[in-house]
């Protein structure tokens, strides 16, 4: 092998997710890389937070088989009795599964004898030639726009790694995006806008005080890294997740406003609703997340007033999950692939938004607000009258 191809950097990722129609244009593959220098209270993805691997544990689909206990040389995983475990503020499960990270090494071993899947490595080195082999197996369906998003996590903590897998996407004939919070070297924004054709700016607050507090982040420096992108022609897009009580207020929707007219290259604002998804897999990885009020629709209008009002182009587009309201059953006719266990919180069908024809939609993870039911795994197509 040439030595160029040697030097050729791995990426950790935590997952890559197909057919998305959220994250840029058309339909996309979005490649998910571990680490960021933020910590956002309200974080969707809180798996991508820290660098290096994790183990996640969904006390839902343990078993209480012990095969854990047997494969980790560590001790970290212990099963006791209920009296004991009822004491024990880390206890997962009701099946009396103690699973102590302190003693954890994140090696995987319990992960993969797990019958069950509670338990999951979470953060694997891919190779740059593997991620654009699985971002190809759609290209027939990405046309003119579709191709691949990289997001995180923060892409730019491993800036060799993205700059290796776009212009590898670019070379193989993919459009190329990248989802950035702006927590970077200002240096690299030039080699970025000339590998992605469209950035996603997070922008997540412009109150300086407040963005400090809750995410951990510098004002000025985001700033700094946002007007470098846009010096070096970045094909730019605004988005701006909304939180009541935090950022949903007047004032913020009027710094939008001025930050988007000192940029010559953003295209648009994108507003997302905050959902409280990442509350219920931060539980699993050992910590904990504030749950924040979701915003009513109502909200969103009043704050999309603003910047209307100012002539600021907005991306108009459906929140990823209808608001969910009630318990149901699974409907029988809808396709899917079960839980292990049961009946979970699921939108009517009625209230899925009808997507782009022939589009695919899939989701993994807790669509129950309070954290619960993380065991879904589901996909399905819509055909042209939005059936499934």
């Amino acid at each position: 092998m040439p030595a160029a191809e040697k030097s050729v950097p791995c990426a950790i990722v935590t997952d890559v997710q197909r057919f998305s129609v959220h994250d840029g244009p058309g339909i996309r593959t979005i490649v998910f890389f571990k680490g960021c220098p933020l910590r956002c209270r309200w974080c969707h993805n809180p798996e991508t937070q820290r660098a290096e691997p994790e183990i996640r544990f969904q006390p839902a689909r343990c078993i209480g088989c012990g095969t854990c206990t047997q494969s980790c040389k560590r001790g970290a995983h212990v099963f006791v009795s209920h009296a004991e475990s009822a004491e024990n503020a880390e206890l997962r499960g009701g099946l009396g599964h103690l699973f102590d990270r302190s003693c954890c090494v994140a090696c995987g071993s319990c992960a993969a004898a797990c019958p069950a899947g509670a338990l999951e490595r979470v953060g694997e080195e891919r190779s740059i030639a593997d991620l654009v082999a699985i971002a190809l197996r759609d290209a027939p369906f990405y046309g003119r726009d579709g191709g691949i998003t990289v997001s995180g996590g923060e892409p730019l903590a491993q800036p060799d790694a993205l700059f290796a897998l776009l212009a590898a996407a670019r070379e193989a004939g993919m459009t190329t995006c990248v989802e950035t919070c702006g927590a970077f070297d200002p240096a690299l924004a030039p080699r970025l806008a000339t590998l992605a054709d469209t950035i996603l700016f997070d922008l997540k607050d412009t109150d300086a005080a407040r963005l400090r507090v809750n995410t951990g982040a510098d004002l000025n420096a985001i700033l700094r890294t946002l007007h470098a992108l846009d010096a070096a022609g970045a094909n730019l897009a605004l988005r701006c997740v909304l939180i009541p009580g935090v950022n949903l207020c007047d004032a913020h929707a009027h710094g939008i406003v001025d930050i988007f007219r000192t940029l010559v290259h953003a295209r648009s604002v994108e507003l997302l609703p905050y959902h409280a998804l990442g509350a219920g897999k931060a539980e699993s990885l050992g910590r904990e997340q504030h749950i924040y009020p979701v915003p009513t629709a109502a909200d969103l209008d009043a704050f999309a007033a603003v910047l209307r009002a100012n002539n600021i182009p907005l991306r108009d587009e459906k929140p990823l999950l209808p608001q969910l309201t009630t318990d149901l059953e699974i409907p029988t006719a809808l396709p899917r692939r079960l839980p292990p266990r049961g009946a979970a919180r699921l939108a009517a069908v009625e209230d899925i938004p009808v997507l782009d024809r022939g589009a695919r939609i899939g989701y993994v993870g807790s669509i129950d607000p309070s954290g619960g039911n993380e065991d879904w795994d589901w996909g399905e197509v819509q055909d042209e009258n939005g059936e499934w």
